[in-house]
């Protein structure tokens, strides 16, 4: 994949997305809590939202591969599930050519994911693609609902929408190609540090132990790669952020 791949704008588009998908389920968390009685809850506001986090999965995952082209012409160099390399139209790239060429690549399966809402402390550990096109998981209800929302909307539900929406954040964190979306985490705090931006970039790249991530709702990192943590007590290193030990109660070491 091409280090210089994302535009300005578009990148700036992809953030302020997310931005809005994590107020939006901020407000709704404001008015109901999340815990295991509530998870199944579902309202028309969470069917758009779901739909949209989705939406921006499917959008980065066609960008990435495409290299940043568009047009319904263009095509993307692609392994198929044999290892052979092809070529197809960017409008025709399925979650399978995602999966293949993204996901497994980065390992996004083995990530784990720390949820802030500590109304189900401790048990605030989300693995988003494990298992994910399983049968009631987040792409295979995405799907569903794209095809037939009247059937499927009450599965557009609280646990679908935060395990979709810590996907997305676990895409765009994960994603260290680019050293433009390094300087966009630095840029919108998700990445909290003293170093310069090109160093922390490298750091990325070379030595991702140093790297960790918040927003409002999710923590991530390297340190959380196969870790399959139950307790947050078990983490297998010091996390060096602030908004995780002050959640936390305690540094985790």
């Amino acid at each position: 994949m091409r280090k210089k791949l994302w535009k300005p704008e578009d990148i700036e588009f992809v953030f302020s997305s997310y931005n809005d998908f994590e107020e939006r389920l901020l407000n709704f968390l404001k008015v109901i809590p999340y815990n295991e009685i509530n998870k199944n809850v579902w309202s028309p506001e969470l069917v758009s939202l779901f739909l949209d986090i989705c939406g921006l999965i499917d959008s980065m995952s066609r960008y990435i591969l495409g290299q940043g082209k568009v047009g319904i012409k263009r095509k993307a160099k692609v392994l198929d599930e044999k290892g052979k390399q092809i070529e197809r139209k960017i409008t025709s790239l399925n979650i399978i050519d995602f999966e293949l060429n993204i996901f497994n690549q980065l390992e996004l399966e083995k990530y784990q994911v720390i949820l802030y809402i500590y109304s189900v402390y401790p048990n605030c550990i989300i693995t988003p693609y494990k298992d994910y096109r399983e049968k009631e998981e987040w792409w295979t209800v995405y799907n569903k609902l794209k095809h037939n929302r009247l059937d499927n909307y009450k599965d557009a539900n609280f646990y679908n929408i935060l395990k979709s929406l810590s996907a997305l954040f676990l895409l765009i964190v994960a994603y260290d190609e680019s050293e433009d979306l390094t300087l966009a985490l630095l840029r919108h705090g998700w990445i909290n540090t003293n170093w310069v931006p090109e160093v922390v970039h490298r750091e990325r790249i070379q030595n991702p132990r140093t790297h960790w991530c918040d927003t409002n709702l999710f923590g991530s990192g390297y340190c959380l790669k196969g870790a399959l943590l139950e307790k947050l007590e078990d983490m297998p290193v010091l996390v060096e952020s602030r908004k995780f030990t002050n959640f936390v109660g305690k540094a985790n070491r």
